[in-house]
């Protein structure tokens, strides 16, 4: 009785302090706490009433509501510090439990049934791209077979290219004639552009045609070299006539440029009388120059494919199938590096996560410690505060009442304070150096062994 009739007065004269400590948190004040949750009031009425009961074990509900509010004032000053407490606690977690070398495999073997599964998918495109290249190449030998061919097919690489050849030619010819043409003409310099490309286009149609149809001499068919025969006879006949004849139209343009109807009339008439009979001498220039221009889209015509009718086209089929088939397998190849590059890639960076967790690891222990100390320290100051909270509603409580209090009155609050220091999480044993280099070490080692793998699938000799 005299033991609680003490710590009444003490309590009462010496209500106890908060005790400060580093880390900048508000400390708990417990005379602004008492009166804001009117402990003293609290304690006297329950006092009067014989509550708590002398027999409970329990806090009755002004205690609890004390350690609510001191959990509610631990959250609100440590709600970041134990985030970032708890943030580096799984760091040191992660370097204690992560297996690097577990994560390397399993980054190599993603990569391995990338590179197996694309080799699956292409399988069947590469299959039918092998079929269509035999099939075209079965073709090619049955045509030469056919027609006692034993030499390659000859073509241009792109045919684009011939026919722009062709209207190169065209389009000199045109030029050749463009001036002549104009005289007379009731449009100018444009008509005579037109009627010159009109007089070209018609020269090189007829001299490409003619030279590609003069191949089919060298067909097995007697009708083929027939054919053949007549559209080398048309250019033959063509191509001369052709150029004495556009001669003879320049100089009745130059002699009559009245209009080209008048010039067509005197050119048929002097073309008639003396084919060879031109008065000035470069219209032999313009002649020559005319009939070197035809023979060259005579010859652009027969070089337009092989000079065997059919040998080209069988043969530009073969030749595009087996193109295909290597681009597929390019891109098959392309798809299997990049699957291999994307495994390695994953492969460091699992190695240089895990070493950035080990550089980094002596400072996020020393981080973690010195928070886990201060609040603790925090907490520690927070629980006397606690227990000042607690004893002042006690005493208010023993002043009142007239039966004796229970039991833990008299003892100190040490399941509370336990209770908020359990708040506080505990970090995990870090990993001994030889454990990280072992670690290390055999991360390499999966490494090596998963690049070696990864060599192997791309060259074909299969995943396992």
């Amino acid at each position: 009785m005299l033991v609680q009739i003490w710590r009444r007065l003490i309590g009462v004269l010496l209500p106890a302090q908060p005790r400060i400590v580093p880390g900048g948190f508000k400390p708990l004040d417990v005379e602004a706490t008492a009166a804001r949750l009117r402990l003293r009031d609290k304690g006297r009425d329950a006092g009067r009433l014989e509550l708590p009961a002398s027999d409970t074990q329990a806090l009755d509900g002004p205690q609890q509501e004390i350690v609510q509010e001191v959990r509610k004032h631990i959250a609100t000053n440590l709600a970041r510090e134990l985030a970032e407490l708890a943030e580096l606690g799984r760091r040191i977690q992660r370097a204690a439990e992560e297996d690097p070398a577990a994560r390397v495999r399993a980054a190599g073997e993603d990569g391995l049934r990338a590179i197996e599964a694309a080799r699956h998918d292409a399988r069947l495109g590469l299959k039918r791209s092998r079929a269509v290249v035999e099939d075209a190449d079965a073709r090619l030998q049955r045509f030469r077979d056919e027609h006692e061919l034993d030499r390659p097919a000859e073509y241009p690489r792109s045919r684009l290219l011939a026919f722009m050849l062709l209207v190169l030619l065209t389009t000199l010819e045109a030029m050749l004639n463009a001036y002549f043409f104009a005289v007379g003409n009731d449009r100018g310099a444009l008509g005579g552009v037109t009627v010159a490309l009109v007089f070209a286009t018609i020269d090189l149609v007829i001299c490409g045609t003619a030279g590609r149809w003069s191949t089919h001499l060298h067909h097995r068919s007697p009708l083929q070299k027939l054919a053949g025969a007549l559209a080398a006879a048309v250019a033959v006949t063509w191509i001369p006539l052709w150029a004495l004849a556009s001669g003879h139209l320049r100089e009745a343009l130059l002699d009559s440029p009245e209009g080209l109807d008048q010039a067509f009339a005197a050119a048929q008439v002097t073309f008639a009388a003396a084919p060879f009979g031109f008065a000035r001498l470069d219209t032999w220039a313009l002649v020559g120059f005319g009939a070197i221009l035809s023979v060259a889209g005579f010859v652009s015509g027969r070089r337009f494919d092989d000079v065997y009718p059919g040998y080209g086209a069988v043969a530009r089929q073969a030749a595009e199938a087996r193109e295909e088939e290597e681009d597929a397998a390019e891109e098959l190849s392309l798809e299997l590096r990049r699957a291999a590059d994307k495994a390695r890639q994953a492969m460091r960076d699992a190695l240089g996560g895990y070493d950035a967790v080990v550089g980094g690891l002596a400072a996020t222990v020393a981080t973690a410690t010195t928070k886990q100390k201060t609040i603790r320290l925090f907490v520690g100051q927070v629980s006397e505060s606690t227990a000042a909270l607690l004893q002042l509603y006690r005493n208010a409580n023993l002043a009142a009442r007239k039966t004796p209090p229970p039991a833990y009155f008299d003892r100190t609050d040490g399941p509370v304070h336990e209770a908020l220091l359990a708040e506080v999480p505990e970090l995990a044993t870090p990993p001994t150096a030889d454990v990280l280099r072992a670690r290390s070490e055999a991360a390499a080692r999966a490494c090596a062994e998963m690049e070696e793998r990864l060599a192997r699938a791309l060259a074909g000799e299969g995943a396992a």
